[in-house]
């Protein structure tokens, strides 16, 4: 019936502009391509207040394209990746929480980075939306991930991909959860 263009979506994005409509100071640490699209981006996250110093932009590199196709209540959501050269770069200023979500299969060095960064800021809570390639590591990769967030969010498949425990009852995947170290678990249905 229509497209729509949103500029600046995804996980991280979405709670970065949610926060700050919620008066929360946010800011975004992220990768865009140098084209049009990342330009309208980060105009989009300064209208909605959040700080993109954090944002770098690749030179000859097209942004990631997210294309969500709904019908009535459903949706299927196809996502392009582009490759990005990803280097944890640490906050000015120490933030009270991170969150951490979707990124590119070729991002674990800034994993452990961010690892090491948490390790050295103990006050700093982490909250962790696993996405696509983090479920391709597995959980053993990501174990210090694990017991370092704060707060764990997953949908009920994901939940279940992850602990190896069935669809019912949903206590046994909040518990499996809770045993990988997150101090609370989210398990959306």
């Amino acid at each position: 019936e229509r497209a729509d263009t949103v500029r600046s979506v995804g996980p991280a994005p979405n709670a970065a502009v949610a926060m700050a409509k919620l008066g929360v100071e946010a800011s975004l640490e992220s990768w865009l391509g140098d084209d049009a699209a990342g330009k309208a981006s980060l105009e989009q996250l300064s209208r909605s207040h959040v700080d993109s110093t954090l944002v770098k932009r690749q030179v000859r590199t097209a942004s990631s394209t997210y294309y969500v196709l709904r019908y009535k209540a459903e949706r299927t959501i196809l996502v392009k990746n582009e490759a990005y050269d990803y280097r944890w770069r640490a906050p000015k200023e120490e933030p009270d929480w991170i969150y951490l979500s979707l990124i590119s299969k070729d991002s674990w060095q800034l994993h452990r980075d961010l690892l090491e960064y948490l390790d050295a800021h103990p006050s700093v809570k982490l909250a962790f939306q696993p996405g696509t390639f983090h479920f391709a590591w597995g959980v053993k990769k990501l174990a210090r991930i694990y017991r370092r967030a704060d707060i764990l969010v997953l949908n009920r498949e994901e939940a279940m991909q992850v602990t190896g425990k069935p669809h019912a009852p949903i206590s046994g995947l909040i518990e499996g959860l809770h045993a990988l170290g997150p101090s609370y678990v989210v398990v959306t249905d």
